[in-house]
């Protein structure tokens, strides 16, 4: 029973760690967009861009936190 409690423990503390933030961001946001820029919007805290892709002519919306 102590060697499973202090196992439970250990595995606890090293899963712990400090997460960076860049490095989450990367999974949910591609490298770049390719996109004709119809109407743009940046604050403080977001970029929202509305647009069109160049070949298919699709509309499309990004919306993205500022870093």
């Amino acid at each position: 029973m102590k060697i499973t409690l202090c196992l439970t423990t250990l595995f606890i503390m090293y899963s712990c760690t400090k997460t960076d933030c860049n490095e989450v961001k990367l999974a949910f946001y591609p490298d770049d967009y390719n996109l004709i820029i119809e109407e743009s919007n940046i604050d403080l805290t977001l970029i929202k861009i509305n647009g069109s892709k160049p070949i298919t002519g699709e509309k499309f919306n990004i919306m993205v936190y500022n870093n």
